[in-house]
């Protein structure tokens, strides 16, 4: 009976209650699959330096549902991770963005009434990061993301979102910096910034707003 109330909870409702807006969070963090020095210890363990080899990424989402397999919305996300000079110094790379995107549901497989299940998320973000290298000032760099990914979410209880999703895209520099005269940084920072977001598996929780 509890395995059956359980499942029952989990299924796919026949709507949003006539809900069309909600906030959700999301938190990734992945390592550092490219690695953070060259002597190896790619993943940070039992070293100094292990947090620089781990990327940490919050971000907040809010959503409205347009129609019964779409809904568009907008996010917030702040993060961190290591990243090194062309003089193998270790820095931190502290980032944010802004974004929006679109999700799009495969209903007609699922029966549902509102966007739930399965979908398709394509997303766009202005991305605006802080590198602190050992012994330099702060530099500052501006990216453009572009990506896509497949996802699911459910409704549990009539008001608690879940989702799971996993996204890739690209990162392209944006050349109205003054900091971008700092090519050589701004590459290392690209690059690191790609790695990260090359391989994105979000778990987000969200509440029915209204």
């Amino acid at each position: 009976m509890i395995t059956c109330s359980m499942v029952m909870y989990a299924q796919r409702v026949p709507g949003y209650q006539g809900k069309r807006t909600y906030l959700e969070y999301n938190f990734l963090s992945s390592p550092v699959i490219l690695g953070v020095t060259k002597r190896g210890n790619k993943l940070g363990i039992g070293d100094k330096r292990s947090l620089a080899a781990w990327s940490f990424r919050n971000k907040v989402n809010m959503n409205y549902v347009t129609k019964r397999n779409s809904e568009i919305g907008g996010s917030f996300s702040f993060g961190r991770t290591g990243v090194l000079d062309t003089n193998e110094s270790l820095g931190e790379l502290r980032f944010t963005s802004v974004g929006l995107h679109q999700n799009r549901y495969f209903v007609k497989s699922t029966g549902a009434l509102a966007p739930l299940g399965r979908y398709f998320r394509m997303e766009a973000q202005y991305v605006q990061s802080a590198a602190f290298f050992l012994n330099e000032p702060r530099i500052d760099f501006h990216f453009a993301y572009a990506g896509a990914g497949l996802g699911t979410r459910m409704v549990f209880r009539n008001f608690v979102t879940v989702n799971l999703s996993f996204q890739s895209g690209f990162i392209i520099p944006l050349k109205f910096s003054n900091s971008d005269a700092h090519f050589e940084h701004r590459n290392t920072v690209r690059k690191r910034l790609q790695s990260f977001y090359l391989y994105e598996t979000n778990i987000g929780i969200g509440l029915l707003l209204f």
